[in-house]
């Protein structure tokens, strides 16, 4: 079901616990001394700490860059819901999906 921005923006306000699942592959880093491949991170456990009409801020509850916010700007990104979990798709590709966690 496909799900409105603003929509999103309700289902995670600020303090909400979410994990983040990267959809994309692993990236290749092309050097002069040869590759670097850097795996997809697989999930990651965040709070919302802000959350507007242009972007939601995320802090990083774990891993070594805890602590941390992230940035997930809306322009350009659509959303729908599949098996309870919220997808994002941006330039026609799904990069991350979202699972609230149960409070």
């Amino acid at each position: 079901m496909n799900l409105s921005i603003a929509e999103v923006r309700r289902r995670l306000p600020a303090g909400t616990l979410f994990n983040a699942t990267f959809l994309l592959g692993p990236i290749v880093v092309r050097g002069n001394t040869g590759n670097t491949t850097i795996p997809p991170v697989t999930s990651a456990p965040r709070k919302v700490v802000k959350q507007s009409a242009h972007e939601m801020v995320s802090e990083l509850l774990d891993g070594p860059k805890k602590g941390q916010n992230v940035h997930c700007g809306w322009k350009g990104v659509t959303a729908r819901e599949e098996n309870g979990e919220i997808i994002l798709t941006s330039e026609g590709a799904d990069f991350v999906k979202f699972t609230i966690q149960a409070a």
